[in-house]
């Protein structure tokens, strides 16, 4: 998924402006970052692809019953191939998967994330990543150490409710900036600025 289409070079910078606003008042770092998926869900391509042969020979045999079984068995090929090309789909796709495998992919994708940009790498372990994959319509705040152990257990939930809430109406930027303010709300006054050092990038990573 081609998610870079959705986010134009305007709502980059703005989404940048709100983290470096954020970042004046807080020892804090926060990291934006929007995936189009989390995983290939090869899965639920092969689910859909099995309902939608299956549904489709149903109704071809309906009108044309007369075929040799042959005929049928020789539609199944392109029918499970055209079915593998239209699943990739977000909405389509996203109706064959399941919550367990949704739970489990954005999870790993977001801590893997969370290693590769290097946000346990901050000086005072304030790193805060703030995690999204479209196509599943999911969001994820992992904080580091430091910021955990000062921060009560929910804290996050309200900020994620309302993220979730613009990313379904694909506010993409706007659902960042109210995140990315209100993380800074609870940030500085844990952690208010004490340097102006900026220790990672206010860029929005797309991948």
């Amino acid at each position: 998924m081609k998610i870079e289409k959705l986010i134009s070079e305007q709502s980059r910078k703005n989404i940048e402006l709100a983290i470096r606003r954020v970042e004046s008042t807080t020892n804090g770092e926060i990291v934006p970052m929007i995936v189009g998926a989390s995983d290939a869900y090869a899965a639920a391509s092969w689910r859909f692809a099995f309902v939608f042969a299956l549904s489709s020979l149903a109704l071809f045999y309906g009108f044309y019953s007369h075929f040799d079984f042959l005929v049928y068995l020789l539609l199944e090929i392109p029918l499970v191939f055209f079915s593998l090309f239209i699943v990739q789909i977000p909405g389509l796709k996203r109706l064959f998967l399941t919550k367990n495998e949704i739970d489990e992919e954005v999870y790993q994708r977001a801590v893997q994330a969370f290693y590769e940009n290097k946000i346990r790498h901050t000086k005072d372990k304030t790193g805060v990543l703030l995690f999204v994959s479209y196509l599943e319509h999911r969001a994820m705040i992992l904080a580091d150490i430091g910021i955990n152990q000062v921060v009560t257990a929910g804290t996050w939930d309200k900020i994620l409710t309302e993220f979730l809430d613009n990313l379904k109406q694909n506010k993409i930027e706007e659902g960042f900036c109210q995140a990315i303010s209100s993380c800074g709300d609870i940030l500085k006054k844990h952690f208010p600025a004490q340097n102006t050092h900026n220790e990672l990038s206010n860029k929005l990573i797309i991948e």
